[in-house]
């Protein structure tokens, strides 16, 4: 679905949540056959998340279509979040982050 709606002309942003990383490693490999060279990325979403940035993580795919790319060290983050405290900063906080 994010690739139609890349395709039509909006820009999406595919947010892999699953620690397997399967829509990461689709994605890539698709990428690599649309740019035609190997897709690497140099930081996992759960790393850009607990450094309060995202920017460094998003990978670009194609035209209006980008990844944040999740990883093993996803599975973490539900334990992460308890430093923040409140229910409600452990539930706005990827949000902000996106936004």
């Amino acid at each position: 679905m994010s690739r139609e709606l890349a395709k039509r002309g909006n820009k999406t942003l595919l947010v892999d949540l699953d620690p397997q990383g399967n829509a990461t490693n689709v994605m890539l490999k698709t990428g690599a056959n649309i740019q035609d060279e190997v897709i690497k990325f140099d930081q996992s979403l759960m790393n850009a998340i607990s450094e309060g940035n995202l920017n460094d993580s998003i990978i670009t795919i194609d035209e209006n279509w980008d990844l944040l790319g999740s990883g093993p060290d996803f599975a973490l983050y539900g334990r992460w979040l308890e430093h923040l405290g409140s229910y409600n900063k452990r539930v706005q906080y990827l949000d902000k982050l996106i936004n």
